[in-house]
């Protein structure tokens, strides 16, 4: 089962990543996946807006990345981001079912 905080930062994630469409990929068409098994949650956000590198973002650029990434890591799940100029953005998240570290 997934506990409560992790289904809210599963939730608040994907609320970050879909704004984060919204204001640097205009227009862009998103996929949401989610999918479940027995040990975990895997959810995909994914566009096909501009995409960027993510070598050369600035530090106030990472600030949503880096709060989803941490959001993720707090129920003991990973967070992965994928991007290219001209070629969209992929974002990954896996959270297990305990949703706690160690649990």
């Amino acid at each position: 089962m997934l506990s409560p905080s992790a289904e809210v930062q599963i939730i608040r994630i994907v609320q970050e990543a879909l704004t984060n469409v919204k204001k640097h990929a205009p227009g862009a068409k998103v996929w949401l996946s989610l999918k479940t098994n027995h040990r975990q949650v895997h959810a995909t956000i994914e566009d096909d807006g501009p995409g960027f590198d993510l070598a050369s973002i600035g530090h106030s650029g990472r600030f949503g990345l880096q709060t989803m990434k941490e959001r993720a890591e707090s129920v003991g799940g990973t967070f992965a981001v994928e991007s290219r100029p001209g070629s969209g953005t992929r974002l990954q998240v896996t959270v297990p079912m305990e949703g706690v570290k160690g649990a």
